[in-house]
């Protein structure tokens, strides 16, 4: 669960809510590069789950082909971004730090969409 505030104070009941009531459930992939990024020293950069359900439901209302990711981190909404836009679709991805972009395409490479 997030470090950050959230509107319900109760803990219980906002992980109640993100694992009864999110649509489409978050992928395996998902959750567990979310789990691997929040045992990172600088884990709070990672996107919630929540924030990564918005995300996907404003591509898919876009109907977005092309996107731009700055800043990519561990790599999970890029991961999230592949798996919601077309498979024509077209993400390019900028971060300053190599060792984050190195770390990114091993883990967005491990994801086998068959």
């Amino acid at each position: 669960m997030s470090a950050n505030p959230v509107i319900l104070q109760s803990e219980k009941l906002t992980k109640y809510i993100l694992e009864t009531s999110v649509y489409p459930p978050e992928a395996e992939t998902l959750e567990e590069l979310r789990n691997a990024t929040a045992t990172h020293s600088w884990g709070f950069m990672g996107a919630d789950p929540d924030a990564g359900q918005l995300m996907a439901l404003l591509l898919k209302l876009l109907n977005a082909k092309k996107t731009i990711e700055v800043g990519v981190f561990t790599g999970y909404s890029l991961l999230l971004t592949a798996l919601t836009i077309p498979d024509d679709g077209k993400i390019i991805a900028l971060d300053p730090d190599r060792a984050c972009s190195m770390n990114t395409i091993s883990n967005v490479s491990y994801y086998d969409p068959s």
